[in-house]
């Protein structure tokens, strides 16, 4: 149950974990930081999407709390703007690069699954396919793209990235002549992630028989026969680790932000037995939900 308090904390608050929105994601996320940090000395707050109501709950905190943790992009970024001297730390957004610059940057725990990752388990349960499909619209993520071209040559892979300028362009990449990808790869764009879009995409795909990897269980439930998952109770558990680290030795050990420590891997059944797809006996066991 979400624990919503008035916009004045009082004085000697241990964590005040300040919440953008009041979804599910979010609420898992704040509940997993209280499980860890324990209820008596951490209080929720959600400021429901109203930014003038965050920027208020912040002013009224003051310099009481030992640790303000923000959840979501719209808290993370508030935390990011405030002149009020407190630690902070952030759970659970996507491309925080993008939202704190080098002057306002502080910890946290982003959103962002590792390229490594994803191309190592590409490569280990859909072997022999080499050439990975990538669509993405815009500079924003070209860089994402580059660092999966990075990691892609030294596992021996190859990733075709393609551009798009419009929505209505998504679709017809399958169609277009220098499309010859083993795999496409979806990554979170909001030019490509369209709920019918996608699913035109997929149902293309599995007709020349080239299989889809998604970044959530919506790609799994809607033709994907591999998605990666974030539990957002367990990230919120990470960050509470986090922090509890944080305050007892004042700073934390390698990078600033830190990627999902547990991804959940989905893998549809139904989907594989069409596409001929068998994962290899020694994966098996790395799979944490099948989809019949």
């Amino acid at each position: 149950m979400l624990l919503l308090l008035p916009a004045t904390v009082t004085a000697g608050e241990g964590v005040v974990v300040l919440q953008s929105a009041d979804i599910i994601p979010y609420d898992q996320a704040a509940q997993g930081i209280l499980k860890i940090m324990g209820a008596p000395h951490t209080r929720i707050i959600s400021f429901s999407g109203d930014i003038d109501k965050g920027r208020t709950i912040i002013q009224s905190l003051a310099s009481s709390p030992e640790m303000v943790v923000a959840v979501g992009p719209e808290a993370t970024y508030l935390l990011a703007v405030t002149s009020n001297q407190f630690k902070r730390f952030f759970c659970a957004v996507l491309n925080p690069d993008r939202i704190l610059s080098k002057g306002t940057s502080y910890p946290g725990v982003s959103l962002n699954i590792p390229p490594e990752f994803q191309l190592h388990v590409i490569k280990t349960m859909l072997p022999g396919r080499k050439k990975v499909a990538i669509i993405h619209s815009s500079e924003k993520n070209e860089h994402l793209v580059e660092e999966f071209q990075r990691v892609a040559s030294d596992l021996g892979l190859v990733i075709r990235p393609f551009l798009v300028n419009a929505t209505s362009e998504v679709p017809e990449i399958p169609d277009r002549p220098d499309f010859d990808a083993d795999v496409l790869l979806f990554v979170p764009d909001q030019m490509v992630i369209l709920e019918d879009v996608v699913s035109l995409l997929v149902k293309k795909l599995l007709f020349k028989g080239i299989p889809v990897v998604g970044f959530n269980r919506w790609f799994s439930q809607n033709g994907a026969v591999l998605s990666f998952a974030l539990d957002y109770n367990e990230l919120g558990s990470q960050c509470g680790r986090l922090v509890r680290s944080l305050l007892q030795a004042g700073q934390l050990p390698g990078p600033l932000v830190h990627p999902p420590e547990k991804v959940r891997l989905i893998f549809n059944e139904r989907v594989a037995q069409r596409l001929k797809i068998t994962l290899p006996p020694n994966v098996r066991a790395d799979i944490d939900e099948m989809t019949p």
